[in-house]
């Protein structure tokens, strides 16, 4: 007996007896097709960029004293690049200083009052004037008596008499006013003209020690330094640059979007992040802005991405200057068939599915549709030919023929096959 394909053939009696045998069934892997909202998305190029870069100048002329960082050592916000001499605005400053604590004591006497002392003084004096008042005033009483009755007083005598005792009241006055003003305490103009003294010069040393905080220059955020730009004993004149500091926690990474999809772009989409440097790494960014001026060349408009980069080793950190690649959406959402890539049979731009019904295959053309990781998206030509909740072959079916009969041998969840995004738009259930 031999077998001929599907033919059973045996020879006997003079004669051959073939017999048609059905083939065995296939041994095929199969997946189910379903039914997700997705949007279509597309890879672009795009560059990594520092999210913040400062060259820092000088704000005065001066040499360089000291020049304390390297390129790529990292700072801290406040931390000192370098400082420039100096000595003689230092100087200024400890007079400034002087006169301003002179002022502001002269306020304070001021505003202090007068001593008990000096009142006592006061009231002494008035008493004293007090008691010479009354000695002139009794001694122009007894004159006056001698004057009118002509008992040896001349007129010069009494005019000197009573001369002296309204010295003496005019004294007791003055005292009396002396104590009013001891009491009493400096006028408020007087206070408000040392007051104002006082602020003035301390608005001069703080000049002056502003001018002293720009022979100092500090990083200006945390960072690293990029590159440095002088040396010391350099001289260096009014905007001179010193060193470049850049902030790469977090990156800013920039695409060129084309104009045709640049209106799927939403501001804090989520999107993937692929550096060649970093091969295995996955990162996730967020949009953060949409340049609205446009490239008139290209009709493309930059994207700028923020993606978090916090310290860990070095060499798998991102760095400006490394090339990325972005994907974006780029087109409406809508509620399309998925099925995996391998699922589809291709010949040129026609593809096929093979559909299981029963134990037998069915071929079912499809048009493809966008590729969501091992995925892809299908429209099937006939709307009924293929439905969610189908299943299709996805391993062994290179050679199957419609109407072939297979076996199942494992069923693989294509929900598995979705790619890992934190974004609803890409793939919704």
């Amino acid at each position: 007996m031999k077998r001929f394909g599907a033919l059973v053939c045996w020879a006997g009696w003079g004669m051959v007896c073939c017999v048609a045998q059905e083939p065995a069934p296939a041994p095929v892997i199969v997946a189910e097709v379903f039914e997700r909202t997705v949007q279509p998305q597309a890879t672009y190029v795009a560059e990594i960029l520092p999210n913040r870069r400062a060259v820092i100048g000088s704000a005065v002329d001066g040499r360089v004293e000291t020049f304390q960082v390297d390129a790529g050592q990292p700072v801290q916000q406040g931390d000192t690049l370098a400082t420039i001499l100096s000595a003689t605005i230092r100087i200024e400053l400890a007079a400034a200083e002087a006169e301003r604590d002179l002022r502001d004591a002269e306020r304070k006497e001021l505003e202090n009052g007068s001593l008990p002392e000096e009142i006592a003084l006061a009231k002494a004096q008035l008493a004293a004037a007090q008691a010479a008042a009354e000695y002139a005033k009794s001694r122009l009483s007894r004159a006056e008596t001698l004057y009118q009755a002509q008992a040896g007083l001349s007129a010069e005598e009494y005019g000197a008499v009573r001369s002296q005792s309204l010295r003496a009241a005019a004294a007791l006055d003055e005292a009396r006013n002396q104590l009013q003003l001891v009491e009493d305490g400096p006028r408020a103009e007087k206070l408000a003209q040392a007051e104002a003294r006082f602020r003035m010069q301390e608005q001069v040393v703080a000049g002056i020690e502003d001018r002293i905080r720009k022979y100092t220059l500090r990083a200006p955020f945390e960072g690293f330094v990029s590159r440095e730009q002088t040396e010391v004993g350099a001289w260096l004149k009014q905007g001179d640059a010193v060193a470049e500091v850049i902030e790469i926690d977090p990156v800013e990474v920039v695409v060129n979007v084309p104009e045709t999809a640049i209106s799927h772009v939403r501001l804090e989409h989520e999107c993937e992040i692929q550096v060649a440097a970093l091969p295995g790494r996955r990162f996730v960014g967020t949009v953060a802005s949409i340049v609205p001026q446009g490239d008139s060349q290209s009709r493309s408009f930059p994207v700028k991405i923020r993606v978090p980069n916090p310290t860990e080793d070095p060499q798998s950190r991102l760095m400006p200057g490394m090339l990325a690649r972005v994907t974006l959406p780029t087109g409406p959402e809508s509620t399309s068939l998925l099925v995996p890539k391998d699922g589809l049979n291709l010949a040129g731009d026609a593809a096929t599915a093979m559909k299981v019904v029963g134990d037998k295959v069915v071929a079912v053309p499809v048009r493809k549709g966008a590729a969501f990781g091992e995925l892809i998206q299908v429209t099937s030509v006939d709307p009924d030919a293929l439905q969610a909740g189908d299943t299709i072959v996805v391993r062994g079916n290179e050679r199957l023929r419609p109407g072939q009969a297979v076996a199942i041998r494992n069923t693989i969840d294509s929900a598995e096959f979705l790619p890992e995004t934190k974004n609803p738009a890409r793939t919704q259930p």
